[in-house]
């Protein structure tokens, strides 16, 4: 996978968080003169969703352009608190709302909430629906993952959200983030990160199926169980030295490889069979197969990243090379063991 595909998924699937967060706003964009969206309205009403409260989540989600929006602008944490004031489940119940409407509703709804049309109007929202083709289970169900996650932020607090979300954003940004990064601040983040994704279930994760087709997360529902379970099950200090390997991406494969090898719930043929199908997608010319992958995950876990021979080093080198993930070792291509 090359960086600029690596560096697109990653602003994809931070577009899709955050238009999957505000859809409840975002219906009311759709227009006000049918039952969906009254609706909607009675719902939030019923979960004293103010309409003060959903204009303010309009202007929030209307304010994040970029990436470093999302870790900077003070409006970040605001929708997210909004959108946690719903209840770990609200986003589903809404879609459901909004989806389910039967019958005549109240139209003196449209009265009390017509302040947020306005605001409503300038919303920026994407061509296309991203969850169009999806199941309607499956969008509720992913909404609902989503909000989970947005009432543990919530939780968590805005001073917590905005530093490790800076850890993070720069751990994905930048290659030399090892350099810039102390090492209490990266155990933070993982820390964090694992606290407000505990209630996450992969089984849900259907977005996955906009990007990679659909059937994708059913499909590879192992696989995906196996990545959560070790960043959820192993030691964290131990997770981040094998992190601080970098910028030597041979000695984080190993480090990672033992810590996947070593993790009961992880299914090394599953997670092989979940990494070829995303890079057959990203890279349709890629040669790689899944036996490849477990072949050198296994082979990987044997070694000791502290103490590569040159063989094994150069072995590494290739692996790497084949899966293009090699991004800087060293200005003379030399590698430190």
């Amino acid at each position: 996978m090359t960086s600029g595909k690596r560096k697109t998924l990653k602003i994809m699937l931070i577009a899709a968080a955050v238009m999957a967060a505000a859809f409840a706003v975002t219906a009311l964009a759709a227009g006000a003169a049918f039952n969906n969206e009254i609706a909607l309205l009675e719902y939030l009403d019923d979960k004293d969703f103010s309409p003060a409260a959903a204009k303010r989540l309009i202007e929030s989600f209307s304010a994040l352009k970029t990436g470093e929006d999302i870790v900077y602008s003070a409006h970040a944490f605001n929708m997210i608190d909004l959108i946690a004031s719903l209840g770990e489940d609200g986003l589903g119940e809404a879609y459901a709302a909004y989806n389910g409407a039967s019958g005549i509703k109240n139209p003196f709804m449209l009265l009390k909430y017509a302040s947020v049309y306005d605001s409503a109007k300038d919303l920026p929202v994407m061509e296309d629906n991203i969850f169009e083709g999806m199941p309607e289970e499956h969008i509720r169900a992913f909404l609902e993952e989503v909000g989970a996650v947005a009432l543990k932020i919530s939780e968590n607090g805005a001073d917590k959200y905005y530093e490790n979300a800076e850890t993070i954003y720069t751990m994905f940004t930048t290659p030399d983030f090892t350099e810039t990064l102390s090492y209490k601040s990266i155990l933070n983040a993982a820390d964090y990160f694992v606290d407000v994704t505990e209630d996450v279930d992969p089984r849900n994760l259907y977005i996955m199926d906009v990007f990679f087709g659909s059937g994708f997360t059913a499909t590879h529902r192992k696989g995906m169980e196996s990545v959560f379970a070790v960043l959820r099950n192993t030691d964290r200090e131990e997770l981040i030295d094998a992190v601080m390997y970098m910028p030597i991406e041979e000695k984080v494969f190993v480090a990672l490889s033992k810590l996947a090898a070593e993790e009961a719930l992880f299914d090394i043929e599953a997670f092989s069979r979940l990494a070829v199908s995303v890079l057959e997608i990203l890279e349709p010319e890629t040669t790689i197969t899944s036996e490849f992958v477990s072949e050198s995950i296994r082979y990987a876990a044997e070694l000791d990243p502290d103490y590569l021979t040159d063989e094994e080093a150069a072995r590494l080198s290739d692996i790497l090379a084949r899966f293009d993930l090699i991004i800087d070792v060293g200005a003379d291509g030399s590698i430190s063991r």
